[in-house]
């Protein structure tokens, strides 16, 4: 199957307004996968726009920058038709969906786990602890202890997911998420990023979740989408195990198509 995938859209922050990625989205003849961010102050009104728009199949996550002026529950809760959808799909709280014979897509928007780097000495200030209330009037501690709970669940119902569509003997399996899961895919200025960054932005538990699953099923290709670091990346852990990280850019619609 073709895909048109985009990650970290921001829509609110389009030069262009929303027109360009709509114009995209409803000429496409491939299935469109969304990887996150999509807004900071009107994700709803943007996902709703795109889902008129789209001319096809589509499956989404979502990301840090969705969240902000709302909290988890709150947001999720909002969206909560589109896990119904069968046109255009929110796939954290969903099954996974096979899109055709032997081929599965699953996906959870994650969390960053304070996994990767060095959480205690890093400095960084993070602008999803004030704009998103699960965080608010948080110390440090706390912060870390809900990033990494907020992940596990996350990782918990991905985890579900693949692990259901491996019972029905996959081909190939197509993994949608928000969080890089492997150092590797977060990249800054061409290297990976220091360990003062690493804990904010990438989640080890999903990286090892993903790890183990492929490594017991090496039958299975398993190919992972995710956004975050706005700079593209490519981590091959394992030969049936393949993370890219994709390219966005404030202002810009961009957007890679492949096959799988």
């Amino acid at each position: 199957m073709k895909f048109l995938w985009i990650t970290d859209p921001h829509c609110d922050a389009l030069n262009g307004g929303m027109s360009e990625l709509l114009d995209l989205v409803s000429h496409t003849d491939s299935t469109v996968l969304l990887t996150g961010d999509i807004s900071s102050s009107s994700t709803v009104d943007s996902l709703d726009d795109i889902r008129r728009s789209a001319s096809g199949q589509a499956y989404f996550v979502l990301g840090n920058h969705d969240y902000y002026g709302t909290s988890f529950g709150a947001r999720r809760a909002t969206i909560r038709d589109y896990v119904s959808n069968d046109h255009f799909k929110y796939l954290t709280l969903g099954a996974a969906v096979e899109y055709e014979d032997g081929k599965f897509i699953c996906g959870a928007d994650c969390w960053c786990d304070c996994g990767y780097g060095d959480v205690n000495a890093s400095n960084v200030a993070i602008r999803d602890f004030h704009e998103i209330m699960n965080f608010s009037g948080m110390d440090k501690n706390h912060i870390v202890s809900n990033c990494r709970r907020f992940a596990k669940n996350d990782v918990d119902l991905l985890f579900t997911q693949i692990s259901d569509a491996l019972k029905e003997s996959p081909k190939r399996i197509l993994v949608l998420t928000h969080i890089p899961p492997f150092a590797g895919n977060v990249i800054s200025n061409g290297v990976m990023a220091d360990s003062n960054h690493l804990p904010w932005f990438a989640c080890k538990m999903l990286g090892d979740m993903l790890y183990r699953l492929a490594d017991e099923n090496q039958n299975v290709e398993f190919k992972v989408l995710c956004g975050h670091a706005h700079s593209s990346a490519v981590v091959t852990p394992l030969k049936n195990l393949t993370v890219n990280t994709g390219h966005a850019e404030y202002g810009v619609v961009r957007y890679e198509t492949f096959e799988f």
